[in-house]
Parts: structure tokens; sequence; C-alpha cells
């Protein structure tokens, strides 16, 4: 099967040993045979080929459940003409649906990639945070930065300035960004520009690293 590579595993395993990254892409090119016993593999590379591959085989089985249901309602309209004509007809559909199946094939194999592509970068979309109006634990409101994620939002208070939050959902209202979505990967991002006012060394991919390994303990009820 064809390997389907989202370009941001390369900024996330660039931090570790030389060694373990090229586990990490031996894993990747041998997948599903290939495995790799670091943190990122198991939680984020491989949990996405798995979901890429059930995807393309779901999109596969609909193409041709597809195309089965238009052979049968053309063989339903044949099945009316004359005796003479069925022979022909058969033929005449045989062919062209032989032509549209090495053209759709050839369209699916050129679109492959990139629809590939476009789901792994899918999942690195989810709505993490979203910049809209919430309420206060005393009652009141505030606009900016409501994080949606429970892990995210609590390792954003460890990792973080205690004002930086509340910065950068000022910056976000100032910049008309209401109803604006964030995922995990921009949210830090945004994070760490406002946070390098107090850290200077502060390293991006350093800290999705950080987030990539940190266990997040539910509170309980």
């Amino acid at each position: 099967m064809k390997l389907f590579i989202d370009t941001n595993w390369y900024d996330m395993i660039q931090d570790l040993p030389q060694e373990k990254q090229i586990e990490i892409m031996r894993a990747v090119f041998a997948f599903p045979n290939g495995d790799s016993d670091t943190h990122i593999w198991k939680k984020v590379i491989k949990p996405q080929l798995e979901q890429s591959a059930k995807l393309y085989k779901e999109k596969y089985e609909r193409f041709a459940e597809n195309r089965k249901k238009r052979w049968q309602q053309k063989s339903e309209q044949i099945s009316d003409q004359k005796s003479e004509q069925i022979s022909n007809r058969y033929q005449n559909v045989n062919v062209k649906d032989n032509n549209n199946t090495r053209k759709e094939s050839s369209k699916e194999s050129t679109t492959r990639a990139h629809n590939a592509l476009e789901v792994f970068g899918n999942s690195f979309k989810a709505t993490d945070a979203v910049v809209d109006i919430f309420d206060r634990p005393d009652g009141t409101t505030r606009e900016g930065i409501r994080i949606k994620n429970p892990r995210l939002m609590a390792f954003v208070r460890q990792r973080f300035d205690s004002n930086v939050l509340s910065k950068v959902s000022d910056w976000a209202i100032d910049h008309n960004q209401r109803g604006h979505t964030y995922n995990a990967t921009s949210l830090l991002k945004l994070l760490c520009k406002f946070q390098s006012n107090v850290e200077p060394t502060i390293n991006f991919n350093s800290v999705q690293a950080e987030y990539l390994t940190f266990e997040y303990k539910q509170p309980q009820k």
C-alpha cells in the first residue's frame, strides 16, 4: 500500500535522538508492520496511519458498490429491449464501463496522495479552542479564547505564564477573531510567541513535544 506522510511529523521528531528519528521513519515506511517504542509513534503517527488506511478502504468499497449499482441499473434497462439488441448493448456497456474504470482508476491514483494528506491535515485541525464570549466562575462574562480541550487547558496552565493566555485572548479580540477556532498546534505556537517575552529561549518544537507526552489526570467528580 502507498504511504501518506504528514510533513508536520518532521517538526515533531526533530528534537528526538537521531536513532529514534530513524526508527520512526523506518516504522512509517514499513507500516503496518513497522513499530517504534516512542510516544509520538504510538500516540500520534501510528493512529493517523491506521485512520487513513481505514478511510481509504471505506472510500474504495463505496466506489465499488456505486459501480455495482450503476451496472445493475444498466442491466435492467437492457433487459427491456429486444434480444438482438441485448448482445450489442451489453458489449457497448462493457467497453464503456471498462474505459470509465481505467479513467477513474488513473484519476484516483493521481489524487490519492493529495486526499490522504488532506485527511492527515484535518487530524491536526480539531477545534481545541475558540474565540468567543464565555462565562466566568463568578457569574461574569469574558470575551477571548476559550480552551475546550481539558488536556490542553491543563497543560497551558502548567507550562505558560499565568498572564499569557489573557494577553493572547486580548490580542485575538483586537484582531477581530471572534468565532475563529484553533487546534492544539496552532494555539501552542501563538502562546509561545507571547511567552517569549518572559522566556526568551522558549522553543515551540520542545513545547509541542512536552504536550505530546503530557500526562493529563481528569479531575475526580
